[in-house]
């Protein structure tokens, strides 16, 4: 060995030992704890907050290792005595030798251990580091030194032993949003890190929030590996998992996968990422799993989720069985045109299946836009209903609800949604149109459907034995109608324009075609409804206008033009009650906002007319010839019962006005074979009484309906009185008096004269009593007598006639000579 080598290497290993026993003896001869008011002072003068540090242990071979324990800075003035950060132990070391020989920074593992930040907001929104984030303001700026060559360190030759941060928390009170948050037991381990190898890191936190309190748990693991140069970072073996409990809700999820990310390309990758799920709440559950391929490009903003699927099973409390969902399709979003697609949408719950593509545009605006197309696959409700255990409303037919379709073109933003070229089919009905939400906020609705035929009593509750009985005259239980408060409010906000056709109704027995119902009317403006409909060989058209305001006003025209009675009863009620060929004119007004309210104010008049027609269960003629036989004691007669239980009628008539809530008839008129109607009366609509004669007259040449058999009571009238509650009226039928008017009229006419010729009589054969009287007198008491007589009593005497003179004697005629 040269004697020179010798030297260096001699040297050399004297530098060595002096440099370990430098090493050995420096903490000995220096404790750090001696600057601790020094370090202390300086960040107060920084910060302008106190500063605690506590003990400071140094190291220096063969590390250089420094830690520091339970350092504290001081809160904000205002916010407390709770320190605003504090640290239990921070510990960091360098190795030396690779660091003076190699120029290799070789650091430990940096720990940090019981790291607390303590964040708060005022109500008036001012933070605990204000002040901070001041001060650094107003800091000056240093120019940055220049790199130099010569003392750098090379990347490459930096190794950190790993980061190890254990119970770390961060809590925040933020009174002007009246919330709490904590975030505790934070921690993060990594393995060695050296560049282009790769490392292991675990890391987790619980979160804690006030309002709605709420508990989440998150831990993370993976390895990652860098490339040397950091152009790309392979993520193996991804797991996350977060457990969230709060008030009624509990849930994990698990997301999985091995991504990939070129930091030159700025693309990630992913083509295995999945997410599983069980989510379980008060109401109901779900659990299930996400899958897609991701690929985003955030440069220039473009993601794709290629190939999307969703399985998953619901079960809520309103789900007697659980549902199994499944979810497909392709969704993309670009960023630069400001776009969004998801095409071959594909839903499905059960025995439904919603499938479609929705195109989104305009999306950096207030106004983006989207269309498409949905369709949802025929399938049976009742069917689906019975899978998921849902006891559906008995219905009158229980095979309603066998189908379901639809499908729609869709466009629409943010204000409102359209839907155009509308097909939906329910069991033997379909509707096409257009529908659409103008305006969310106002809830503008316009529509225009046409239906084919609906049969809606399919799907009404089955109609009960003793179904329609007596009505009350105070409504519901007894309760006062007339307090009942009208739906103003709703009819105020309503903003509806539409039409509806429907070529054949069927609804509460009733069959209607042709019928057109049009709405219109915007928030808080005047209102109408028009329906318009064929109904049993006649028209009916109904106009209804509604004017908003404090006290709101009522509108009503309706007509009803050859209106055929007996088939609409027969569909109606059961029973033609009445046939014959009808019309029926009404013409209303009123205001209010209760039902009393709109009695007490109601005006108008209507009219109706009936043409050959009956009144069935109840035959006239036999009751009048039962009355009869009854009252002239033919009690065989009495009990025969009527061949046919109706009464025919020619016209019926009857027409009225109403005024503030008073029904007064102008008109009842009525012909039959039998008899003749007339009579009137009132009904008080707001007290629910009525108070209505009629009087039926048999006419004196009846010929139908037992005519002939009824020429005994040609001519008479019975009264029909009509008295007290609407809804219960008490009928009083005078029979006797009409057939004692009866029997008197046939008296008469037995005499062969009238009434007034009877009174002449009587008062000739009084005077003729008279006068025999007196003269009686004359012969007893002598002239003079009755006139005397009559003096006394205060009456003037007789009228006497005026005597006549006695004719002169007729002369002899001389005898011829």
């Amino acid at each position: 060995m040269p004697k020179a080598l010798k030297i260096v290497l001699a040297a050399f290993g004297a530098l060595l030992l002096l440099l370990i026993g430098v090493a050995i003896a420096l903490p000995l001869l220096i404790d750090p704890n001696d600057y601790r008011d020094t370090i202390a002072s300086k960040v107060e003068e920084a910060t302008g907050r106190t500063f605690a540090l506590g003990q400071i242990e140094l190291k220096v071979f063969p590390w250089v290792k420094l830690r520091v324990n339970d350092a504290a800075l001081g809160n904000a003035e205002g916010f407390g005595d709770e320190p605003f950060a504090s640290i239990e132990e921070a510990d960091v070391g360098v190795k030396v030798l690779p660091l003076l020989f190699d120029r290799q920074l070789e650091v430990s593992a940096i720990t940090l251990n019981g790291l607390t930040a303590n964040l708060a907001r005022k109500a008036d929104g001012t933070t605990n580091w204000d002040d901070l984030a001041d001060a650094g303001e107003d800091a000056p700026e240093e120019e940055p030194e220049a790199a130099t060559a010569e003392g750098g360190f090379d990347p490459r030759q930096i190794d950190i032993g790993g980061i190890n941060i254990t119970n770390a928390a961060i809590h925040f009170d933020d009174r002007q949003a009246d919330q709490n948050i904590k975030i505790e037991d934070f921690s993060l381990a990594t393995g060695r890190l050296a560049l282009g190898e790769a490392f292991d890191v675990t890391t987790g936190a619980q979160i804690t929030l006030g309002e709605p309190a709420m508990t989440v748990r998150w831990d993370l693991s993976s390895r990652i590996s860098p490339e040397e140069d950091f152009s790309r970072v392979a993520i193996a073996d991804l797991k996350t998992a977060i457990k969230l409990e709060g008030e009624g809700l509990a849930a994990t999820s698990e997301l999985t996968g091995n991504p990939n990310i070129n930091l030159t390309d700025t693309r990630l990758d992913w083509v295995d990422l999945a997410v599983d799920f069980d989510v379980t709440h008060a109401e109901g559950s779900a659990k299930g799993r996400l899958t897609s391929p991701v690929e985003l490009d955030w440069t220039a903003m473009k993601l794709a989720l290629s190939k999307l699927a969703l399985d998953a099973t619901a079960s809520s409390k309103a789900l007697n069985k659980p549902v199994d969902i499944t979810l497909r399709g392709d969704v993309s979003y670009d960023g630069t045109a400001n776009t969004a697609s998801v095409n071959g949408l594909s839903l499905k719950a059960g025995e439904a299946n919603l499938s479609g593509n929705v195109d989104a545009s305009k999306l950096d605006s207030d106004a983006p836009q989207a269309q498409g197309k949905l369709a949802l696959a025929a399938f049976s409700p009742r069917k689906l209903a019975a899978e998921l255990g849902i006891e559906l409303p008995p219905m009158q037919d229980d095979t309603a609800l066998q189908k379901l379709q639809f499908s729609s073109d869709i466009g629409g933003g943010t204000r409102g949604i359209a839907l155009k070229n509308i097909v939906l089919v329910l069991d033997d009905t379909t509707a096409r149109g257009s529908a659409e939400v103008r305006d969310f906020a106002s809830q503008a609705i316009r529509f225009d459907l046409n239906v084919d035929r609906l049969d809606a009593d399919r799907y009404m509750p089955p109609t009960e034995e003793g179904d329609g009985g007596d009505k009350k005259a105070d409504g519901e239980e007894g309760g006062d109608i007339n307090a009942i408060q009208l739906p103003t409010e709703m009819l105020d906000a309503l903003n509806v324009d539409g039409v509806l056709r429907i070529g054949e109704l069927k609804v509460s027995g009733l069959t209607l075609n042709d019928a057109q119902v049009t709405l219109s009317g915007a928030a808080g403006q005047p209102k109408r409804q028009q329906i318009a409909a064929k109904l049993y060989g006649g028209n009916i058209a109904l106009d209804h206008r509604y004017t908003p305001g404090d006290n709101p006003g009522w509108n009503l025209k309706a007509g009803l033009d050859a209106f055929q009675a007996a088939p609409f009863l027969k569909d109606f009620i059961g029973k033609e009650y009445l046939s014959g060929l009808t019309q029926f004119d009404v013409d209303l007004r009123t205001s209010g906002n209760t039902v009393g309210d709109l009695r007490a104010a109601l005006n108008g008049q209507l009219s109706a007319q009936l043409r050959d027609g009956a009144v069935k269960g109840f035959n006239l003629g036999a009751a009048l010839r039962r009355a009869e036989a009854a009252f002239t004691g033919n009690a065989a007669a009495a009990r025969a019962p009527a061949t046919v239980e109706e009464t025919d009628f020619s016209s019926l008539a009857f027409a009225a006005k109403i005024t503030n809530g008073v029904l007064e008839t102008t008109l009842l008129d009525a012909a039959s074979p039998l008899f003749r109607l007339d009579g009137g009366g009132k009904i008080n609509l707001v007290n629910e009484t009525l108070e209505f004669l009629a009087k039926p007259t048999v006419v004196a040449t009846a010929t139908g309906q037992g005519g002939k058999e009824l020429e005994a009571l040609r001519g008479l009238t019975i009264p029909i009185a009509l008295s007290g509650s609407l809804f219960d009226p008490k009928v009083r039928f005078d029979f006797k008096e009409a057939l004692k008017s009866k029997a008197v009229s046939e008296a008469r006419e037995r005499l062969g004269v009238d009434e007034e010729e009877l009174r002449t009589k009587a008062k000739a054969e009084e005077a003729r009593a008279k006068e025999k009287v007196e003269s009686k007198i004359e012969e007893e008491l002598g002239d003079g007598a009755v006139d005397a007589i009559r003096g006394l009593f205060g009456r003037a005497p007789r009228a006497r006639p005026t005597p006549t003179a006695e004719p002169a004697a007729e002369a002899t005629p001389e005898p011829a000579s």
